[in-house]
């Protein structure tokens, strides 16, 4: 592939990066703005937050679809052993520009970008433990309103049982 189209392929991925960076950014807001709603038990605010985090998942899968079309477009200049079948295929391809112009941003992009997903998916994994314990202290006071006594016993190795 020609240097200069191959450069130009590179700052249009190197958009759709900074935008995924953008929108992961903004989930990972919008999830402990989520989890502050849920500690305050402010229902009305956490079905905004979560129209929120829809629209910008829907934005995410539009961004997703135009980045696969981009692929698309690269593999019909590419000859067939290599051609781009995986975002791995795509950083490596960029790599490659980037070794050659003297830069590392979308290295840096990807990096930055993969961390705000793992860090996303820790605070949803709070945020469900959060929810399960909730969910759980539901469910004994509905005992305790339809006046099912509920006790709690030890085994031997100290585990909790229902009595």
């Amino acid at each position: 592939m020609e240097e200069e189209k191959l450069g130009l392929y590179y700052f249009t991925i190197l958009d759709h990066w900074k935008l995924f960076c953008e929108y992961h950014s903004t989930l990972f807001d919008l999830t402990c703005i989520e989890y502050e709603a849920l500690l305050k038990s402010d229902i009305d605010h956490l079905e905004k937050i979560l129209l929120e985090k829809e629209a910008i998942v829907k934005s995410v899968d539009e961004l997703e679809k135009s980045r696969q079309k981009i692929i698309e477009e690269i593999n019909t200049c590419l000859t067939p052993e290599n051609k781009i079948n995986n975002v791995g295929d795509l950083i490596s391809l960029m790599n490659n520009y980037e070794n050659k112009s003297g830069q590392n941003i979308l290295g840096r992009m990807n990096k930055l970008l993969i961390n705000i997903i793992e860090t996303i998916g820790l605070q949803n994994k709070k945020n469900q433990i959060f929810l399960n314990k909730a969910i759980h202290n539901l469910s004994v006071i509905k005992k305790d309103v339809k006046g099912v006594k509920t006790f709690y016993t030890y085994d031997d190795k100290g585990v909790s049982n229902n009595g």
